[in-house]
C-alpha cells in the first residue's frame, strides 16, 4: 500500500448533477492524463450513538467499513482521537448490541483509475450534503509523511487549480490522531481517519 490523500468538496448541487460533472469532467480529465479505468469501488462511514444514557456525556463512535478489494474487510472504529480496528464481525457482536443501528450512514461510490505510479479513486457520497471525493494513492511511497506537493499537483491537474485549493485536505486530522510519527508506514487506519473527516 502506498501513501494516500483524501480530498472532499461539499456541494449544494443534486447527486445527479454531481454525478454528471464526475462523468463529463473529472473522469474525462483523468483519462486525458492517460488514466485507465479499472473498476468500481465503495466505502461506507457510519455514526453510532449509545442506546441509553445522557447524550451529552456519552462518546460518539464513528465506524469506517471499506468495500474494496485493496483493503481487507475490516472495521475502523474511532472515539475521540483513538482508532481501533477489527473484523467485520464486530458490527454484529459489539456495535449493534451496544449502540443499535447506525444513526448516520454515508457511502461514497465511484471509479478506480490507474495513472502511472498513482491509483485514483473518485466518487460521490450518497448522503446529505453531497460530497465529491478524490483519493490519490502514490504507490512508490509507503510512509505516512511526505510527497504532499506531488498529490496537490495531481489534484490541480484533475480538478483545476482553483478547485484544488478549495477541496478539504486531511493532513491535519492525521496529525491530530497521532498518525504522522516519523518513519510511520501508511496503513488502512490512516485512510479510515481521512474518510471520517471528509464525510
Amino acid at each position: 500500500m502506498g501513501k494516500k490523500w483524501v480530498f472532499g468538496m461539499k456541494s449544494s448541487q443534486t447527486v445527479a448533477d454531481i454525478k454528471r460533472l464526475e462523468r463529463e469532467v473529472i473522469q474525462h480529465r483523468i483519462k486525458s492524463l492517460n488514466g485507465q479505468e479499472v473498476r468500481k469501488w465503495r466505502i461506507i462511514c457510519s455514526l453510532y450513538k449509545p442506546k441509553q444514557g445522557p447524550k451529552s456525556s456519552e462518546p460518539l463512535c464513528d465506524v469506517v467499513e471499506f468495500e474494496d478489494r485493496d483493503i481487507p474487510s475490516q472495521l475502523f472504529i474511532t472515539s475521540g482521537t483513538a482508532v481501533s480496528e477489527g473484523g467485520t464481525d464486530l458490527r454484529e457482536r459489539f456495535l449493534v448490541p451496544l449502540f443499535g443501528q447506525p444513526k448516520v450512514r454515508n457511502a461514497v461510490e465511484g471509479t478506480v483509475f490507474t495513472l502511472g505510479d498513482f491509483i485514483i479513486r473518485e466518487g460521490v457520497s450518497t448522503g446529505t450534503p453531497t460530497i465529491f471525493v478524490i483519493e490519490i494513492e502514490y504507490e512508490p511511497h509507503a510512509y505516512a509523511d511526505g510527497c504532499d506537493a506531488l498529490a496537490r499537483e495531481l489534484m490541480a491537474d484533475i480538478v483545476g487549480h482553483h478547485q484544488a485549493e478549495n477541496m478539504a485536505s486531511t493532513r491535519h486530522v492525521l496529525d491530530r490522531f497521532g498518525l504522522l510519527k516519523p518513519g510511520a508506514l501508511f496503513s488502512p487506519r490512516h485512510t479510515a481517519v481521512m474518510y471520517l473527516y471528509v464525510l
